[in-house]
């Protein structure tokens, strides 16, 4: 792989961890969440049936022991990870990245509707409003700080950080597609060849480009700004999501009342 001047940071609050670390960290953010999940949902069942609990234990546990995996694997590099956070340029350009996800959603929200197609959310988005109407406190923690703090940790100082090496618009294409990906259900494309029925896979597939798109403002963020700006848009965006969510849960039980 040639290094050529990739690891002199383009800000100075970039982090830069070499090859070995990189991968490392994405592998572990990628890999290694997998056969967490696998491990906590199979010691959760042995204790219960409830789908309910299931989803939150798996969710909820399989990120906090993730990022107990991280911890240890950057035991030398908080200070970096800290010092990231320092000027008015990472919470200025998070809010400006918040708010260019914000109107790339509702955008292509406005596109679905024009087109008349008929969409609900996908499936990781409708296990994540259960957690979070069911756990609001833990869904803050874990979905708003540490899921975020784990996948910027994988797929823009790990993943995209090495692919960088190669090419930066491979990188970014690359990275962002993989980190939508990891919130597709790839069991709609199975249930569409078992009964013939593609509604799940398309529903799926309309719903992924708000994630492309949040990925590559995260990881536009990571490059230019530093880690700790990418990080900040990405807490933002996932603790909106869970306020919104809660609000809207409020009012519909308002509704309900009245």
């Amino acid at each position: 792989i040639n290094n050529r001047n990739i690891d002199a940071p383009r800000y100075p609050k970039s982090i830069v961890f070499p090859v070995w670390k990189q991968l490392l960290l994405f592998f572990t953010g990628w890999a290694g969440f997998q056969i967490i999940a696998y491990l906590v949902m199979y010691f959760a069942r042995l204790f219960t049936d409830d789908e309910a609990i299931l989803s939150a234990i798996i969710n909820f546990g399989s990120y906090f022991i993730l990022g107990i995996a991280m911890s240890f694997i950057l035991w030398k590099d908080w200070k970096k990870i800290f010092n990231s956070f320092k000027g008015w340029r990472t919470y200025v350009f998070g809010l400006a990245g918040l708010g260019a996800i914000f109107v790339f959603s509702n955008f292509w929200s406005i596109i679905i509707q024009l087109l008349q197609i008929d969409v609900s959310d996908n499936i990781n988005q409708s296990s994540a409003v259960n957690l979070v109407v069911t756990y609001p406190l833990l869904s803050i923690i874990v979905i708003g700080v540490i899921g975020p703090l784990c996948e910027e940790l994988a797929y823009r100082a790990g993943l995209f950080s090495f692919l960088k090496r190669i090419n930066s618009i491979f990188a970014y294409v690359i990275s962002a597609l993989i980190f939508a990906l990891i919130h597709f259900d790839f069991n709609s494309i199975i249930v569409g060849f078992e009964t013939s029925n593609w509604s799940i896979l398309i529903n799926e597939l309309i719903n992924l480009p708000p994630y492309v798109f949040a990925g590559l403002t995260f990881t536009f963020l990571f490059e230019k700004f530093g880690f700790g700006c990418g990080l900040f848009a990405h807490i933002l965006n996932n603790v909106y999501s869970i306020f919104a969510t809660l609000l809207l849960n409020f009012i519909e039980k308002l509704s309900g009342i009245s």
